[in-house]
């Protein structure tokens, strides 16, 4: 078991259950594989939250997807296993009832209300005992079509209470389509490897953030790049060699470019980072808005002679008028 820790929130809450369908692309894995293997062996592992003494129900009976009970062959299904701690499993439904959609029509009071019960409740049972990990991931696995807030909501609880039960599902839920899961559920598992088991995550990570074409739907690439360089940061592994690589990439997406060119920024030290920038902020063949964000990410690592000569440089030789214009505006607010 490993020691409880409250993950931090997306700092982009806005933007976390943005559709994401427009992105979905033709998969080449068996829907049937991945994540979906790995919340079978899951449940292997977790078996039941029946409390002892009472069964599970006869084949065609209602179950209650927190407990783990249902029709066998369905989400949920019971299992012959250990049986969750029924303590974890009620902390659960609490939680589930907190989560409950108020109507839509409720006063602006009431829904700030319901949003701070929510965030209140979900804080303490990420500080709860690691038995609330499996109580979690039980329900996950038996809801595979809820909403993608309370999915989101018991992988957080799961990653926070247990992460090395939890990792194996958030790493394949992160690289495999497995024909349920969302791509805003996915893209939040990439969040929660990177911040939990954040070695893992960079191992896992690397290979597809470098991989411009890949063949198979990943959450969106400039998310995972920003998710896997916080996880490098946290384990001390440098980041600009990659970044650069990603940055100076013609065939990468404009998304993915931005959100390496913008990282690089924060590698003041890296001459391998400022070479990239400089190459980026003379690709003619680069779209405007990413040789812009170029100089700003120069105008923020460089030392201001520096960045003063290398800016007259570059404008003495820029054909593009838009961007020639541009280059004489930072130098005017910047080096003078």
């Amino acid at each position: 078991m490993t020691p409880t820790a409250v993950l931090p929130p997306d700092p982009n809450p806005h933007t976390r259950w943005k559709s994401l369908t427009g992105r979905a692309a033709s998969h080449t894995r068996s829907p049937w594989r991945g994540a979906s293997l790995a919340l079978l062996a899951l449940l292997l592992v977790l078996g039941p939250a029946c409390e002892p003494g009472h069964p599970a129900p006869e084949h065609g009976a209602p179950g209650n997807p927190a407990t783990g009970t249902g029709t066998p062959g369905e989400p949920g299904a019971a299992l012959p296993a250990q049986p969750l701690d029924p303590a974890a499993v009620s902390r659960v439904e609490d939680l589930r009832r907190v989560f409950t959609p108020i109507s839509p029509t409720s006063t602006s009071d009431k829904l700030r209300e319901w949003r701070d019960a929510k965030r209140m409740l979900l804080e303490e049972l990420q500080r709860g005992p690691a038995t609330l990990a499996p109580a979690a991931l039980r329900a996950f696995a038996a809801e595979p079509t809820a909403a993608d807030e309370w999915r989101v909501a018991l992988l957080t609880v799961a990653a926070s209470t247990d992460r090395e039960l939890t990792r194996p599902l958030l790493e394949q839920l992160s690289l495999t389509y497995d024909g349920q899961s969302t791509l805003g559920v996915r893209n939040e598992a990439v969040r929660l490897l990177a911040l939990s088991s954040p070695a893992s995550a960079v191992r896992l990570f690397g290979p597809v953030v470098l991989d411009p074409r890949p063949n198979v739907t990943f959450p969106p690439k400039e998310q995972m790049l920003r998710h896997w360089t916080s996880a490098a940061r946290a384990i001390r592994q440098p980041v600009d060699e990659t970044l650069g690589r990603i940055a100076t990439d013609l065939e990468q997406l404009p998304d993915t470019r931005y959100v390496a060119v913008e990282e690089l920024g924060r590698e003041r030290d890296s001459t391998r980072g400022r070479r990239a920038l400089e190459t980026v902020l003379v690709e003619s063949g680069s779209d405007g808005l990413l040789r812009r964000k170029a100089a700003q990410a120069l105008r923020d690592s460089l030392p201001r002679p520096e960045l003063c000569a290398l800016l007259e440089r570059v404008g003495s030789r820029e054909t593009d008028d838009a961007f020639a214009l541009f280059l004489a505006d930072m130098l005017s607010k910047n080096c003078q």
